[in-house]
Order: C-alpha cells, then structure tokens, then sequence
C-alpha cells in the first residue's frame, strides 16, 4: 500500500507523530511519503530564532526529496497567509506519487481543501486528523452567545470549510476525547467519521533503566548534572513559554529546597523564561537536545512534569518509566491514571505538595512500571501504525 501524511511542517531533529508515525508505517512494509513545506516546525512563528534557531537551524530549508527512517520526505516551497502555511505544489506532487491512502495533520487548513477537493479525482482514500487539545482553543469559542463575532469568524472559516472536509473523509483521528470535541464542535467532522487514535511513543528507543551500563549511565549523567544519587530529580521538556509555564515547576522545586527537601530539576528546551528557571535554586538548564538522546535523560530523572498543556513528551518519558505530573485541567487524563498525578493548575504550592507526595521511592517506582506497561500495551507507535493499517484496508465509504 501507499501512503502519504501531509504535514505544514517538518523537522529531522524532532520527534513528533510526523517523524514517528511514517517510521513505524515502514517498518511494517507499507511504501511511505511525507510531504511537507520548506518550513521547520514552528517556522511561522515570530520567536522561532529564539526558541528553536540555535537547535533546529534556519526556519526555511532546502526543497527536495530525500529518504529518511524507510520512508521519504519531500520538502515544498511554502506560502504563509495570515501566519498560516500553504504548500506550493501539493496536489501535483500528490497526482505524481498516485496514493492509495493521502491522511492530513489537521482536519481543516487551506492544505486540507486541496486535498479534498482533488479526492475525487486521484482516487486516494482520505483520512484527516486532529492535535488540538480543548485547553488551547480560543476562548470566544466558549462563549454561548453564538453571535459573538470571532465566533461567527470562526464558524465562516473552519466549521463550515470543515465540514466540506469532512465529506470526503474516511475518518478524522483525533488523538484524545477532548480532541473528538473539538473537531465535532469546532471544526465541523461529522461524529460518526471521528476515531480517537492517541499519539504515540518509541517503546524501544525510550525504556526504562535495564541493565548496569544503564545503571552506571544513569549515575555518572546525574553526577555530571550535580545531582546526588539520593536526590529526587524533576525534569521538563520543550518551550519555555508562558503557556507551557515551566517556570512554575521551578518555583515549586525551588520552595522544597528551601525547605530543606532533596529536590532538583532539569529543564532541556528554550524560551523566554530560560533565565527566570535558571536563577531558581536547585534548577538546571540544557539546550534542545536530539530525540534519540533524550531516553538518558529521563532515565537520570525521578518524576516527569508538564504544568500546563499535553506534550507528547509525557508519552516518552512515561516509557522510561517514570511518574508523570501533569495540570488537572488537561484533557487526556488518561496518560496518567494509575501511573502519575495531577496538580491544580497555576499553584506552586499545589505543585510542590504533589511532588512531596512522591517523596517515597517504591511509590515512584510501582507509578513508573504502570506508565512503562501502558506505553507498551496503548501507545507504542508500531501498535498505533497496525491499528491505522488495518483502518486504511477497510477502506469503507461511510
């Protein structure tokens, strides 16, 4: 079978469902594409260059087609309108490729229309997807009154054109129930073409610490880091922005030092609140690092904390077998039911308490092997890609 993902971005160094999901497709033996823009992820953002620049690179790469993981990557030109990407070329390359199966990253975007629209005639069967938790829709969209104006903005540019989508749709995978709601309300996919299909983690790169050269790696990185083998090490991965607020993860680390606990925490990304988590006791941060190099990392960690919005990220370090703190207001609890916690929102006090309460290491330890066999049972990315496979071969009109 051919396949090909579309997706506005595209990074080597990352690793997201659209570096992950082709991977795992190929190795079950299906001929996988991935088309995308020039652009890296991100790359429409005006604080790329401070969040991502120095790790990803220049936001505009070259064009082409290279092979990468088993499957193929062609990169497009692209066209921003309003901050939003177009890719330049889709359809012909799509016309030249001739897919059996053609899945977008999103169930509604300029890119997606296209795809529709042309459907009917290449013949591909279409399926859609989307990533976007209820916690970062706009607000206005909550409003009851359905004649607020961004709210009728919304509805003329994304509900409807969705809904035109939608029609030519196999199915729409969200990849969490909060999600479902979103593309039912908000993006106008007909309920019965929604399947929730969670995002995924490597479940061979990201393990738990196995052996001794584990154990000793564990060690020696720790005590590189200035971390004692009785510490309670914390760790958070990605942006440091006001929305994903790590500094609150600071805070509370740096009150349980005050207080004379043995906490301490890692930090690897960027971002504007970089030097207010660095000037907070017992904190340490480190620049982006590849994906294939983050397993030490959270292997040399006692506890994983996101404080605001889902993060794949939590999938990943939960296969390493490690507690997850996560905010009560995410929408996919599911991550961490039986295998972590969650904290209320916004208060480092609440945060601080939480991790207190995972002071116990036999505690941290039976929490980790739950999230270890959850990642491996659920959300192990060859597991998700048979599933999807199976999903493609059915190919029922609905």
């Amino acid at each position: 079978m051919k396949i090909v993902y579309v997706t506005e971005f595209f990074s080597e160094k990352m690793g997201y469902s659209e570096n992950c999901l082709p991977k795992a497709m190929a190795l079950l033996g299906q001929e996988v594409h991935v088309i995308a823009s020039n652009l890296q992820v991100y790359g429409n953002t005006p604080k790329y260059e401070e969040t991502y620049g120095r790790y990803l690179g220049p936001r505009v790469q070259p064009c082409g087609t290279m092979s990468l993981d088993g499957y193929t990557l062609h990169r497009l030109p692209h066209r921003l309108q309003s901050g939003y990407v177009g890719i330049c070329g889709l359809i012909s390359k799509i016309g030249m490729l001739k897919p059996d199966i053609v899945q977008t990253h999103n169930c509604i975007s300029s890119n997606a229309l296209k795809i529709a629209i042309a459907q009917r005639i290449l013949g591909y069967k279409l399926f859609t997807e989307c990533h976007q938790h209820m916690s970062v829709t706009k607000p206005y969209l909550h409003d009851k009154t359905f004649s607020h104006p961004k709210r009728l903005l919304y509805f003329a540019s994304r509900t409807f054109p969705g809904r035109f989508v939608s029609l030519f749709t196999e199915k729409c995978f969200p990849v969490a129930s909060d999600c479902a709601e979103v593309a039912r309300r908000f993006y106008g996919v007909r309920e019965r073409k929604i399947r929730i299909v969670p995002l995924g983690t490597d479940t061979d790169v990201f393990q738990p610490v196995g052996n001794e050269i584990e154990r000793q790696e564990r060690f020696n990185l720790r005590q590189s880091l200035g971390f004692s083998e009785s510490e309670i090490v914390c760790i958070y991965t990605g942006r440091f922005s006001q929305e994903k607020n790590p500094l609150i993860l600071a805070q509370a680390v740096s009150t349980l030092k005050e207080q004379g606990l043995h906490y301490g925490a890692i930090f690897i990304g960027d971002g504007e609140q970089k030097s207010e988590i660095e000037s907070c006791k017992g904190c340490i941060v480190i620049p982006f690092v590849q994906y294939i190099d983050l397993p030490m990392y959270y292997r040399a960690s006692d506890i994983a904390i996101w404080p605001t919005q889902e993060s794949m990220s939590m999938l990943d370090a939960a296969s390493c077998g490690i507690p997850l703190v996560v905010s009560n207001r995410v929408g996919d609890l599911e991550r961490v039911v039986g295998s972590g916690a969650t904290y209320r929102e916004g208060d480092v006090g609440a945060l601080a308490e939480v991790l207190r309460s995972l002071y116990d290491e036999k505690l941290r330890r039976e929490l980790g092997i739950r999230g270890r066999e959850k990642m491996v049972e659920k959300y192990s990315w060859i597991r998700i890609a048979k599933d999807l496979l199976e999903e493609y071969k059915s190919r029922q009109v609905l």
